[in-house]
C-alpha cells in the first residue's frame, strides 16, 4: 500500500524497492458467482505509487543486504529464538538455536518483530484483545489467464466463500480463496480434486474453466489461519513488540506489512534519541516504549475495526448483506456511498495518522 511504500522511501530505499519483482495493481473486476457486477479503480490505485504486489522474500533479502552495509549489524540466518534471557525480572537478551547449537545474544533492548506466531509474545504471555474471525484463506498460484490484463484483479463473491485473484510478477496469478474458518481441514481430507471443485463451483465460468485447465500447474497451497488481535500493552519486561507481534492484522486490505513498517519509523523516532542520550536507563527506555504504543494505537484500532466488516458481508449472507452485494453497481454511484468507500479506501491505502521519520 502507499503507506508502506512511503515508509520505505523515508528509509532511503525507494530505488532498492524499484528493483524488486513486483506488479502494480490497476483495478479490480467484481463478480457475484457468474454475474459481473462492477469494475473498480479507486483513486489511490491510479495515483503514484499506487498499490503494488511485491515479492516479500526479495524485499526481506534486500533489507538484510542494506543492513549488512553497517559493520555493527549481525544476521543469524537459519537461527530461531527459543527462549529469553532475564536479569532482575527484565529481559536482557534471547537464546537462539540452530540444530543442536545454542547461543545467547544479550542487549539493552529486545524488539520482537517476529510476526503473528511471535515466539517472544508466547514466552512473555501478555494479555491480548482478540477479534473473533470467521474466515481462513487458502493461497496458491496459477499461470495468469489471458482474459485478465496485467494489473487487473478479479474478485468473486458467492454464498459462504469468496475468491481474490491478482496478476503478479512472473506472469503468475496469485489466488486467495476465502472460506469459513475451520472448514478447510474437512475439504482437504476429501482430496485436492474435491476442494478444487468446491472452488470452481463458486467462480465465474471463464475463471472456473481456467482453474480446471491449469489445476495441475497450481503451486503448493498454504492455509492462512486468519487472526486479528492486539496486545493491551506492547512492551513487557524490557521487550518491545511491533508489527504483527503486537497487533496481528487480518489480511483484509493488505495491512500487516504496512503497519509494521510504520511502527518501525515511530520506533526509530523514539528510541534512537534515548539510546544516544547520556541519561539512557531502563526507565527512559520504557517511557519511549509507552510513547511508541501511544502514537500507533489509534491507527491500529481503527484499521482492525474496519477489517471486520467485509468478511461479515460475504459470509453471514443475511438479507441485508445479499442486498448490498447485489446492488454494488447502483450503490457505487451514490454520492454518500462513494464518500464512505473513498474514506475507507484512503485509510487502508494511506493510513489514519501521519508517520514521519524525524531522525
Amino acid at each position: 500500500m502507499p503507506s508502506g511504500f512511503d515508509a520505505l522511501c523515508q528509509m532511503g530505499l525507494e530505488r532498492d524497492v524499484a528493483t524488486l519483482p513486483q506488479t502494480k495493481i490497476k483495478g479490480i473486476d467484481i463478480y457475484q458467482e457468474d454475474k459481473f457486477l462492477i469494475h473498480v479503480e479507486p483513486n489511490f490505485f491510479r495515483q503514484d505509487p499506487g498499490v503494488k504486489w511485491v515479492s516479500q522474500p526479495a524485499l526481506l533479502e534486500m533489507l538484510v543486504s542494506k543492513c549488512e552495509e553497517n559493520s555493527d549489524f549481525s544476521f543469524f540466518r537459519g537461527w530461531r529464538c527459543a527462549d529469553i534471557v532475564e536479569q532482575n525480572k527484565r529481559v536482557k537478551g534471547i537464546k537462539v538455536v540452530q540444530g543442536s547449537e545454542v547461543r545467547e545474544i544479550e542487549g539493552d533492548i529486545v524488539i520482537g518483530a517476529d510476526g503473528r506466531t511471535s515466539v517472544l509474545r508466547r514466552l512473555l504471555n501478555p494479555k491480548l484483545h482478540v477479534y473473533k474471525q470467521i474466515i481462513d484463506v487458502v493461497w496458491f498460484k496459477l499461470p495468469r489467464p489471458e482474459f485478465l490484463n496485467p494489473g487487473i484483479g478479479l474478485v468473486s463473491v458467492s454464498p459462504g466463500n469468496a475468491c481474490l485473484s491478482f496478476p503478479v510478477y512472473g506472469d503468475q496469478l496469485q489466488v486467495g480463496w476465502l472460506i469459513k474458518k475451520g472448514h478447510f481441514g474437512e475439504i482437504k481430507r476429501q482430496g485436492k480434486e474435491v476442494w478444487f471443485q468446491n472452488l470452481r463451483n463458486s467462480l465465474p465460468k471463464h475463471f472456473a474453466n481456467h482453474l480446471e485447465k491449469y489445476h495441475d500447474k497450481a503451486s503448493d497451497y498454504f492455509v492462512l489461519d486468519v487472526a486479528c488481535s492486539r496486545l493491551q500493552r506492547w512492551h513487557h519486561r524490557g521487550v518491545l513488540m511491533i508489527g504483527d507481534a503486537s497487533h496481528t492484522m487480518s489480511p483484509v486490505g493488505a495491512q500487516g506489512i504496512n503497519l509494521a513498517l510504520r511502527d518501525s519509523i515511530v520506533t526509530a523516532n523514539e528510541l534512537i534519541p534515548v539510546l544516544e542520550s547520556a541519561k539512557e536507563n531502563t526507565n527512559s527506555i520504557d517511557m519511549a516504549f509507552e510513547r511508541i504504543q501511544r502514537e500507533r494505537i489509534e491507527e491500529v484500532k481503527r484499521i482492525q475495526k474496519f477489517q471486520q466488516v467485509p468478511p461479515k458481508l460475504i459470509f453471514l449472507q443475511n438479507s441485508l448483506a445479499k442486498l448490498f452485494v447485489s446492488n454494488l453497481p447502483w450503490l457505487s454511484k451514490q454520492d454518500l456511498v462513494k464518500k464512505l468507500f473513498s474514506r475507507l479506501g484512503d485509510t487502508f491505502a494511506f493510513g489514519h495518522s501521519d508517520v514521519t521519520l524525524r531522525i
